[in-house]
């Protein structure tokens, strides 16, 4: 292992190398390292949706079996023995709290998929040994295309920012975040003019990166925007769409393809096969179909480990993922994959039915203060005032929007 692989963990190998010394550092996991990942996870409230453990809160027992075999070579210095040893702690605590160092607000992210939780361990030894660009870790959030994106979508990237200013606050540079628009597969399968979702998504791209300028500066180089390339005829992303949902149709029981034509925004059975494998394309396999949105951002990082945020209505497709995975080629189950589940129960990319904020109209001075908004889209709004609180003023953030500053 050369040393300028560790180079963001500079701090954490100067107090390793004073704080230990020759005899006590081992080039394994110590005892003292296996308790404190013990201990972490111990205090884990994620509970997990789905897999053999649905329903309960993971706990060590649930996590440690997982840990891969210590992954520094023999001879590496002792230094970056401790350096490792400093850092997999905090990047396991950032993974299993992921609401980020220090914050007192309620965490967002109650709930992790319980089909490869046993990949936790596993990245976060990864990142702890390796980095985020070289274990290829990345973090996605992806949208749907949407006729009228609403504000409260900038909370649907708050649990990832959070996690990753965790990371950030101790010293780790995090994953890149990818926050992936769906605009052609989603547009075209739910049968909506893809130039002005395309534009409903560039107008949120442009608040959403003025956002984490003002309130997570740090992260600003950490984060890309990336659509989905078009689905013409020979592309490689229409035709994976095409393989995938033949897989789905073949190999998935009765109910869960009953189940899945009650998704999307019709119920057209051909249509919403088409909207479940599109979910495997995107939180499961590394295959070049997305572009950035944007010019001016950093080089997308290509996944080996894909770190999955998503609100309550992924928890179906979720379940569909890792029922077909198993019956595609082998391609399609290399990446490492990590699932989230937030609180959003209503999809941040659609307006709420019972009343929410257009992001159009909250730049544009029209809102009705006395206008209804419904209970969850409240919740979401409140949870983004929350965080914002910590680190700005949100009100005087929309204002510079509106002046265009």
């Amino acid at each position: 292992m050369k040393e300028e692989r560790l180079g963001y963990f500079a701090p954490d190998i100067s107090l390793g190398a004073r704080r230990v010394s020759e005899q006590t550092i081992s080039k394994e996991y110590s005892r003292k390292l296996v308790g404190r990942l013990k201990g972490t996870f111990d205090a884990s409230q994620l509970t997990f949706v789905g897999g053999a453990f649905d329903g309960k809160v993971g706990k060590s027992h649930h996590f440690m079996p997982h840990l891969p075999p210590f992954p520094l070579d023999y001879d590496v210095s002792l230094e970056e023995v401790a350096a490792f040893n400093v850092v997999l702690p905090k990047v396991t605590e950032a993974l299993v709290s992921t609401k980020g160092k220090g914050s007192s607000e309620g965490n967002y992210v109650r709930e992790i998929g319980g089909n490869d939780h046993n990949n936790l361990i596993t990245i976060a030894v990864d990142l702890a040994s390796k980095g985020a660009y070289e274990s290829g870790t990345v973090i996605r959030v992806v949208f749907g295309a949407t006729d009228r994106m609403p504000v409260r979508a900038l909370s649907y990237l708050l649990p990832a920012l959070s996690l990753m200013d965790g990371m950030e606050q101790d010293g780790i540079k995090p994953p890149q975040l990818q926050i992936i628009f769906a605009n052609h597969i989603s547009s075209t399968l739910n049968k909506m003019n893809h130039a002005h979702a395309a534009e409903e998504s560039r107008r949120f791209t442009g608040v959403a990166q003025e956002y984490i300028q003002e309130f997570f500066p740090k992260l600003s180089g950490s984060t890309i925007f990336l659509e989905d390339t078009p689905l013409e005829k020979n592309s490689l992303l229409r035709d994976r769409l095409l393989h995938v949902t033949r897989s789905l149709k073949e190999m998935v029981p009765f109910e869960t393809r009953e189940a899945l034509i009650n998704k999307g925004n019709n119920g057209a059975r051909r249509i919403n096969a088409f909207y479940g494998a599109a979910h495997i394309l995107v939180h499961d396999i590394d295959i070049p179909v997305f572009v950035p949105i944007v010019s001016e951002q950093a080089s997308t990082v290509r996944p080996r480990s894909i770190i999955s945020i998503g609100g309550y209505q992924e928890q179906f497709f979720y379940g569909l993922r890792h029922e077909v995975k198993p019956h595609l080629g082998r391609d399609y189950n290399e990446v490492k994959t990590l699932q989230y589940f937030t609180r959003h129960r209503v999809p941040p990319y659609y307006m709420a039915r019972d009343g929410d904020i257009a992001l159009d109209v909250m730049l544009s001075r029209q809102r009705d203060r006395n206008s209804v908004i419904g209970k969850a889209a409240q919740y979401d709004l409140d949870y983004l005032a929350q965080i914002s609180s910590r680190r700005g003023d949100l009100e005087t953030f929309f204002d510079k929007q509106r002046k265009g500053i």
